[in-house]
């Protein structure tokens, strides 16, 4: 069996980090012994890229580990855009939406010459791969990349609208030369693995990364997570959850995905359970002190409780645990801390696992100058202010930065610029930027629960969102949809089920706020089977008036800006409100059982570390829902 792995980039356009993902990858995939070949510009023409791609069908055998990954801009055209009255074949069904990877020469061709590569013809080249070998992985690095088998400026990845027609026309056309488009499944190919870098509806982007150079967000986060990796044997379900918690971390909003066998093994048709454990192993001489591979994948933090479990274990049982570890480091890799022995127990056992049972507050990473007399008393409090974890001037890894003005004033900013207006180094300016970081970092985590509920609800709701315009809905996409600062949109959630349950709505906004746009109900309003509710409509008359939406005092203007809407669906009342309420740091911790939800708000709220009991069945269950659009100040054409 040999690994080989076709690397596609394609910088049409104004695309930076095309050439830049093409390197990096190389680097990752030759690192696991893959035989990489590229096709890259000046060579990335439609028929250079299919030509490489059956060149790499010809050479794959049975039982080779074949990778596929491209990088450029992707395109998506939607079917509602298509005139009903001009139907297809008549059988009056919705057709479904295209999508496209863009070549080098995708302008150059004409009314019947479409120069894309759709997604159908993507699909059907991987097919013929996983007939020859089922050890197939694509990823996708592009917008509109979901179910397709790039603005500090965070620039996004996709192109121009293309008429519908002229997608579908270049299908039938390929078709009636002779592709098998028979073979194209919508529920996608079970013998490859597809990651891809956002949903359908939403774009991707490239930004200046870590080491300064532009690249792909998905491509940086996944070469980095491969390196923490390392040697270990993990689910992508497990690298996914990481990739898209650094990408949270930076407040990108597009949601990666590994589609297909998500369960195998990295580069294998071997399936794993999702890491729910690390491997233990003593760090230098003796048992005293022990390393946690893979602590990286679960986002550990020091701080956090382990509790060290014999090798099989596949859950904590506290009689049988070997010891306790607290995280004191946490390196690229792996993270330390000190063994406290159980009675009766003095060593590491070989294979042993360690489970954690406590999590400290997420932190956000916040770059500051240490040696400014301006930022002095914001270093010296940040070490007990919870929430924010202080990086070096020269760490590429942050979330948030300050920057010292002229006049020596403090400014909050993020990779897109200015969050809020300038504050005086003074106690009130301190206390204000505290304050910032602490919504920042509650963000942040916020939108991780969306992406991995622990006590899921799975209620039958639906929701529609989009803009009111003269006192009409018009419905806008759950993701990757542009408002412009005052337009005015509404929220709709329906209950289709028989249970009742209850509905939260937050906003999350542009420079780091948190809003509960339900105040009038903050524990939520309850709707009974088959109701609904809309934000933005009111009530006693009916009228449709919808939500202004305003951009922030201080917010840098030139850049579109990212905002986002949860929907929290929870089967009892849980007041929500401590979200949008300084927390006061004295308050003694809850007595008794509560929901892992109201844990995470109690914990966001005070900074403390929360208990994790996973085998805990009180409570309330809960879902969260986002709506992701991105929101400008340049008026629709």
């Amino acid at each position: 069996m040999t690994r080989k792995a076709l690397l596609i980039g394609s910088d049409y356009g104004d695309l930076r980090g095309v050439r830049n993902d093409l390197r990096v990858m190389t680097v990752a995939l030759e690192g696991r012994g893959f035989d990489v070949r590229r096709c890259e510009p000046p060579r990335s023409t439609r028929d250079e890229i299919l030509a490489a791609y059956e060149k790499l069908i010809a050479d794959v055998e049975p039982g080779d580990a074949v990778v596929v990954f491209y990088s450029g801009h992707g395109g998506r055209v939607e079917a509602r855009s298509f005139d009903a009255g001009d139907a297809l074949d008549g059988a009056g069904y919705r057709p479904m939406d295209l999508q496209f990877i863009v070549p080098l020469d995708f302008d150059e061709g004409g009314p019947d010459d479409f120069r894309g590569i759709t997604s159908v013809e993507l699909s059907l080249l991987q097919l013929r791969l996983t007939r020859i070998t089922r050890n197939v992985t694509v990823i996708l690095d592009c917008c509109h990349s979901g179910q397709m088998s790039r603005y500090y400026d965070r620039r996004p990845r996709t192109v121009a609208s293309q008429p519908y027609r002229r997608v579908r026309d270049h299908i039938d056309r390929l078709a009636a030369g002779g592709l098998n488009v028979q073979d194209w499944r919508s529920e996608g190919n079970r013998h490859a693995v597809r990651v891809v870098a956002c949903a359908p509806q939403q774009t991707a982007a490239e930004y200046p990364g870590i080491g300064g150079e532009w690249i792909g967000a998905l491509t940086e986060a996944l070469t980095l997570t491969l390196t923490e990796v390392g040697e270990d044997e993990v689910a992508w379900s497990t690298v996914m959850d990481r990739v898209r918690k650094r990408l949270g971390d930076r407040a990108f909003r597009q949601r990666p995905e590994a589609e297909g066998p998500y369960d195998r093994k990295l580069f294998s048709t071997e399936t794993d359970d999702p890491l729910t454990s690390l491997p233990v192993t003593p760090a230098g001489r003796g048992d005293i002190r022990a390393r946690l591979g893979c602590a990286p994948l679960l986002g550990v933090q020091a701080g956090d409780e382990f509790v060290i479990m014999p090798p099989g274990s596949t859950a904590v049982d506290r009689p049988r645990r070997v010891g306790t570890l607290v995280v004191e480091e946490v390196g690229p890799v792996a993270a330390e801390g000190s063994v406290a022995f159980a009675p009766g127990q003095r060593r590491l056992p070989i294979g042993a696992r360690a489970f954690r049972t406590k999590v400290t507050a997420p932190r956000i990473r916040l770059r500051v100058p240490v040696d400014d007399p301006h930022t002095a008393r914001l270093v010296s409090v940040l070490p007990v202010a919870g929430l924010v974890q202080p990086v070096e001037p020269g760490d590429g890894d942050w979330a948030a930065e300050i920057v010292v003005g002229p006049d020596g004033r403090l400014t909050l900013q993020d990779r897109l610029g200015p969050l809020r207006p300038p504050l005086a180094a003074d106690n009130d300016g301190i206390a204000d930027l505290l304050r910032m970081l602490k919504a920042l970092a509650q963000a942040g985590h916020l939108r991780a629960l969306v992406q991995s509920p622990a006590y899921a609800l799975d209620a039958p709701v639906t929701i529609d969102w989009g803009l009111v315009e003269d006192g009409r809905a018009r419905p806008l996409e759950p993701a990757g949809a542009t408002v412009v600062a005052g337009e005015r949109i509404y929220v709709t959630v329906r209950n289709k089920g028989l249970v009742p349950v209850y509905v939260s709505l937050i906003d999350l906004g542009m420079s780091g706020s948190i809003t509960v746009l339900t105040r009038n109900a903050p524990s939520g309003r309850e709707l009974a089977g088959g109701e609904s509710y809309t934000f933005g409509r009111n009530e006693l008359n009916g009228s449709l008036r919808g939500q202004r939406l305003t951009w922030p005092s201080g917010l840098a203007k030139e850049h579109a800006r990212e905002e986002t809407l949860l929907v929290v669906i929870t089967s009892d009342r849980l007041d929500l409100s401590p979200l949008e309420q300084p927390g006061s740091g004295g308050q003694e911790k809850p007595k008794g059982v509560v929901s892992p939800l109201q844990a995470m708000i109690n914990q966001l709220d005070t900074g403390w570390s929360r208990e994790i009991e996973p085998d805990e069945e009180d409570g309330v269950r809960y879902d969260i829902r986002a709506i992701d659009f991105r929101m400008t100040q340049e008026p629709r054409p």
